[in-house]
């Protein structure tokens, strides 16, 4: 089980990544130990996630019409859709690591990445709660764009600092990192009927 001491010292890690530090790796532990044990920072994300799926929970019930809503249905999906959206990539980028001749930084890389979701999905939740408060949609348009690139930086940063992958192999992993969650939210969009956007 991660402790705190860890868990904190991941975290301000995944901070000096983004401010592209070049001490900041230091701060994980990159070992095979450390590599699953990256895999419990969901129950950090988890939270985090729960109140973006609140705010859209909201904007599903108000586009129901019909009456149909099932608060089952909405939070299985959403479970369903933060484990699977938690393993995908990882999964596919294991498969992908010897054609990608990325073998030696995939355990890096996937460490740090989790541990980074962490700050990810924080501000996106940081708008859900001003989506809940009541804030309109066109006053969020820039916090939401601000979040979005500062996600894109960091992840940018994990995969050129871990993998030490050309900028334009950078690039298209960031985009097949981020395509991969939207895949996931669009199929459960479809098994469900309801309009989820995370």
């Amino acid at each position: 089980m991660i402790g705190r001491p860890e868990t904190e010292r991941a975290l301000f890690g995944a901070w000096r990544l983004f401010l592209n530090q070049p001490d900041a790796l230091r701060a994980f532990d990159t070992s095979i130990d450390g590599f699953w044990r990256s895999f419990q920072a969901i129950v950090l994300v988890a939270p985090l996630y729960a109140v973006a799926a609140l705010a859209d929970r909201v904007a599903v019930i108000g586009s129901v019409t019909d009456g149909t809503f099932s608060e089952g249905v909405f939070w299985s999906a959403k479970i369903a859709s933060l484990c699977i959206d938690w393993v995908a990539f990882p999964i596919l980028l294991a498969g992908l690591a010897g054609f990608l001749h990325i073998g030696r930084g995939y355990i890096p890389f996937i460490a740090v990445r989790n541990w980074a979701s962490v700050l990810m999905t924080l501000p996106f939740a940081a708008i859900a709660v001003l989506q809940l408060l009541g804030v309109g949609e066109d006053l969020l348009l820039l916090p939401s764009l601000v979040a979005l690139v500062f996600s894109l930086r960091l992840d940018f940063v994990i995969v050129r600092r871990t993998l030490a992958v050309p900028v334009d192999v950078a690039v298209a992993l960031v985009l097949l990192d981020w395509l991969v969650s939207i895949a996931i939210v669009l199929a459960m969009n479809h098994l469900t009927g309801y309009p989820m956007t995370s």
